[in-house]
């Protein structure tokens, strides 16, 4: 599905019934790394997977791709759909940060309840982010870049590198990285969104109760960044998926599942939440 938001036409998928379950996908990817998650989380929950803005099949326009942006793009997508309020925020990666700044754009719409982090680079921002972003300047360096790489061998050195068992890199999700990052204005994108990353200032204060979801072996954010997170948000736990790398919501999406629905579980109950 597809829905109009500041200009730009937003990719949606929803699925089932309840309380409502947003899940954010990850830098580079789309909402289809989290359908496993979403077809289980579907039997008791309304569940509603974006593509975010820069990504998979949504508009990628020239602008700011920063946690803000995209949260305030995100929450005019769920005002439009009719899916507020949100029972929790599910976000993978980038689509953590996400989901801390929509906690506070959400607050009018109903409190969200739950909030996991899967995977979330450091709060404070990942100071690597600007070297790499500087590769390419601006939408034209990217653009270069993107035209003269073989996308489909940089996905799959990429993904083996995430995958803690690059045995369960299927066929079909490489080729659906592949088609992503060959996409026109995607490299452009995801540059910004890096960049962006450089330094956060995430409204962390206003979180509710959250599970910190690591994969064991994540190659980029290990599960050591746990602590800094907790710091900044007391009200949290973290729970280690082992023998997974950074893709949680593609590697290992029953561990991911199952450990959702504990959490939302727990404490108050989501059906107190509005239906769907």
């Amino acid at each position: 599905m597809f829905a109009m938001v500041q200009g730009a036409l937003s990719a949606y998928r929803e699925f089932g019934s309840g309380p409502t379950v947003l899940l954010l996908h990850g830098l580079g990817a789309s909402g289809e790394s989290f359908l496993d998650v979403a077809e289980d989380l579907a039997r008791d929950y309304h569940v509603v997977v974006p593509d975010l803005l820069g990504n998979g099949r949504s508009d990628k326009p020239p602008g700011d791709y920063g946690a803000q942006a995209l949260a305030r793009h995100q929450a005019e997508l769920l005002s439009r759909i009719g899916a507020t309020p949100v029972f929790a925020l599910v976000g993978h990666s980038l689509g953590a940060l996400v989901a801390v700044e929509l906690c506070a754009r959400l607050r009018d719409a109903g409190a969200v309840q739950k909030l996991c982090l899967i995977d979330p680079p450091p709060p404070g921002g990942f100071p690597l982010a600007a070297l790499l972003a500087g590769f390419t300047a601006g939408s034209r360096g990217s653009a270069l870049v993107q035209a003269i790489l073989p996308t489909r061998l940089l996905a799959r050195a990429w993904l083996r590198f995430l995958y803690a068992d690059p045995k369960r890199l299927q066929p079909g999700v490489l080729d659906r990285y592949a088609k992503m990052a060959a996409a026109r204005g995607s490299a452009a994108a995801t540059v910004a969104s890096i960049r962006a990353m450089g330094k956060l200032r995430l409204p962390t204060e206003v979180a509710p109760p959250t599970l910190l979801l690591w994969g064991a072996e994540d190659p980029i954010f290990p599960p050591s960044g746990a602590v800094e997170w907790q710091e900044k948000l007391p009200r949290s736990k973290t729970l280690i998926l082992p023998a997974c790398g950074h893709c949680g919501p593609e590697e290992a999406p029953r561990a991911v599942a199952r450990a959702l629905r504990d959490f939302f579980a727990e404490g108050e109950s989501a059906q107190a939440a509005t239906t769907h």
